[in-house]
């Protein structure tokens, strides 16, 4: 038990140290996706090493427009203006994530 309880611990710290590198070497600010407690947790995280989260974005209407944190949650068409000069994460759970994937597919710009 202790040595599966390190190698999650391992998992998350590695999983957080890949987040924070990525965010440090793309030169766009970050968003995050959505406006969840594990993007609040990583947004205190980023935030203590020096990089900034400008909004979080969220498909739900009683949370867009509100802040958390000082953060704005906006839509996804917000998002979308402003997409080439942000990164955005997606800080989900696994089980959510399809169904951002998919919102990001349903709502993103056409290909040419």
């Amino acid at each position: 038990m202790k040595k599966f309880l390190e190698n999650e611990i391992f998992a998350k710290r590695k999983k957080e140290f890949d987040i924070l590198n990525l965010c440090k070497d793309n030169p766009k600010n970050v968003v995050l996706m959505p406006a969840s407690q594990q993007s609040i947790y990583l947004a205190q995280y980023l935030k203590a090493h020096s990089i900034c989260v400008d909004f979080f974005v969220d498909n739900s209407p009683d949370k867009q427009g509100t802040t958390i944190n000082g953060t704005t949650v906006i839509t996804f068409d917000e998002y979308k203006k402003i997409s080439d000069e942000k990164l955005l994460v997606l800080a989900t759970i696994k089980a959510d994530i399809e169904k951002s994937i998919k919102t990001i597919k349903r709502k993103s710009y056409k290909k040419l």
